[in-house]
């Protein structure tokens, strides 16, 4: 059973549950894992540390074909990193973010 919601709706999720993107703790595998189980993966990349970065992005995109993203610490991460994140969006992600940025609009404002 899966509760819909907004929150599930814009992501193409079954559960509205988001995995804390924790700097050293959330890294490809467990973000994989809460996006194959229904819910959202989030990889933590703290302060912007670019070779974990991409080395749990790998691992991430291998794992699972369901939505997934990236967390920063936004007052710390240098906008390089942030740039080098959105390099590695793929023609897939591409597809999932015109999707849902296509059903925001369609729904009604409240």
């Amino acid at each position: 059973m899966s509760l819909r919601s907004s929150f599930t709706a814009m992501l193409n999720i079954k559960h509205p549950i988001a995995l804390a993107p924790m700097g050293g703790s959330a890294g490809g595998v467990l973000a994989a894992a809460v996006s194959n189980a229904g819910g959202f993966g989030l990889i933590g990349v703290g302060r912007g540390n670019v070779e974990r970065m991409d080395r749990e992005v790998a691992i991430a995109a291998a794992a699972t074909t369901k939505p997934w993203g990236i967390g920063f610490q936004s007052w710390a991460t240098e906008l390089t990193t942030v740039q080098r994140a959105l390099e590695q969006r793929t023609e897939r992600d591409d597809a999932f973010i015109r999707r849902s940025t296509s059903a925001r609009r369609s729904r009604p404002r409240v």
